[in-house]
This record gives structure tokens, C-alpha cells and sequence, in this order.
């Protein structure tokens, strides 16, 4: 109605733009706002407002202080995060046990380069990681008789094919929540942008009636304040160049 959603939309409610109105204090001035209107009832009925309109407008504000804010979900993709990469140094740790087995016991082996290449593991990323050693245990599964010898059991191999496996889920558990908190704050963002245009349309209607009339009044539906116009910066004159003439001195022909 007043403003279209932002396609960015900034964490802080829009109304900081205008008159540094915090995301939190907006709720409180909508508060303040439905009883105003509940007092005033009686003197807005000519403008449509009625007590189940009041009643939207407060069920709006609850549904907006019981969002599940930002830093919630800022903490729990942080904590997805770090289990991702604890998952991470754990199977770089299993494949590096292993892979130092097989360097010792196919030692110069072209065929043992070829089918258990681990190197500059560190280098991939965690979706390109994941595929190495799925690959990895693959090659591990597919020669388990002859790895005997080596020493590399089927619970070696199941040891880490349970490392990729976590770290799989983990990789999948950060993009779902990183895909979940960018659609509560599109959802967020759409509550706070309903709440704000329900805040306008009875601050017009508030300011409308009691201007001219209560002065009081009037503040009470003013919902940011025009920011204050700022002095423009002092003009310093520009200094003469250093081979101008002075007031008292005439330059040579």
C-alpha cells in the first residue's frame, strides 16, 4: 500500500531510513499506537476504523514479536557450520590414516595411484570433497579382499564410509538451513512491511482528525519525525595563487 518489498530488505525495519526507528522499538510504537486507537474509537468511526480492525492490527503486532528473529537463526547456521567442519577434519583425518597404508603397501604401484588418488585434499571444496571420498570408498569397496593384506579391514572401510556419510548430511544440513533463514526473512520481512503499511494508513488517520484539534493527540500518531535539515558545511574562500597581486602591489607590464 505505501511501500513495495525491497527485493534486499535491510534486517533492521524500514522505518530506521526515516527516523531511526529500531525493529524492536516499531512494535513498541505499535502498541502504543492500538491503544491510542481504542481510546479514539469512537472519534474514527466516521473513518472506517472499527474495534475488529483494531483487533487485526494488534494480532499483526503478536505475529511479529513472535518471529523467530535473525540472530536465532544466524546462531543455528553458525552451529551448522562448525559441525560441517569438524565433520570435515575428521574424514581428512580417516582418509590420510589410510591413505598413508596404502603408500606403504602399494609403494610405486601405477595401479594404486589410479584407483586411490587422495591428493591436495585440503584444497577442494566441501561438495568436491565429499564426491573424493565417496569415490574413495568405492575403490576401498571394490578391492576389500586384496586390502586385507594391508591390514585395511571392512570396519576401516566402514569407519570411513561413516565419516563421508556424516560429512555429506552435514554439507546438505548447511544449505538447508542457509535456504531456511533466507525464506524467514523474506517471510519476516513481508509481516514487518503489513505491519508497517496497518502503522500508516491509522498514523493518516490520526494526524488527519486531530490536526488543528489536539495537538497532543496528533504527536501520538506521528510515527518517525522528518529528519532535521543540517547546516551546510562552512564555505573557507579559496586562497590566491602565489604570484597574484596583492590589494597593494601592481604586476610589471
Amino acid at each position: 500500500m505505501y511501500r513495495s518489498l525491497p527485493e534486499k530488505f535491510n534486517l533492521i525495519f524500514m522505518l530506521n531510513n526515516k527516523g531511526n526507528v529500531s525493529y524492536f522499538e516499531t512494535t513498541a510504537k505499535a502498541e502504543q499506537m492500538a491503544e491510542n486507537l481504542h481510546r479514539d474509537l469512537p472519534d474514527f468511526a466516521a473513518y472506517g476504523v472499527t474495534a475488529d480492525k483494531i483487533a487485526g492490527f494488534e494480532t499483526g503486532i503478536k505475529t511479529v514479536e513472535n518471529l523467530f528473529n535473525d540472530t536465532n537463526w544466524q546462531a543455528q547456521y553458525q552451529l551448522a557450520v562448525q559441525r560441517r567442519n569438524a565433520l570435515r577434519d575428521n574424514l581428512l583425518a580417516g582418509l590420510k590414516k589410510v591413505g598413508t597404508t596404502l603408500n606403504y603397501y602399494f609403494s610405486g604401484s601405477l595401479e594404486h595411484e589410479a584407483q586411490f588418488q587422495l591428493t591436495a585434499l585440503c584444497l577442494l571444496t566441501d561438495r568436491q570433497l565429499s564426491d573424493r571420498a565417496a569415490n574413495f570408498v568405492n575403490s576401498l569397496l571394490a578391492n576389500a579382499p586384496k586390502l586385507l593384506e594391508a591390514g585395511i579391514t571392512n570396519d576401516v572401510i566402514t569407519q570411513v564410509s561413516d565419516l563421508q556419510t556424516a560429512y555429506a548430511a552435514a554439507i546438505a544440513e548447511v544449505a538447508s538451513t542457509k535456504l531456511q533463514r533466507k525464506l524467514a526473512t523474506q517471510d519476516r520481512n513481508q509481516k514487518l512491511l503489513d505491519l508497517y503499511n496497518s502503522m500508516m494508513l491509522f498514523s493518516e488517520i490520526g494526524k488527519t482528525h486531530w490536526k488543528n484539534v489536539n495537538d497532543v493527540k496528533y504527536a501520538e500518531y506521528v510515527i518517525y519525525r522528518a529528519p532535521s535539515p543540517k547546516a551546510p558545511p562552512p564555505v573557507t574562500p579559496a586562497a590566491p595563487p602565489a604570484n597574484a597581486a596583492t590589494p597593494t602591489e601592481t604586476v610589471a607590464a
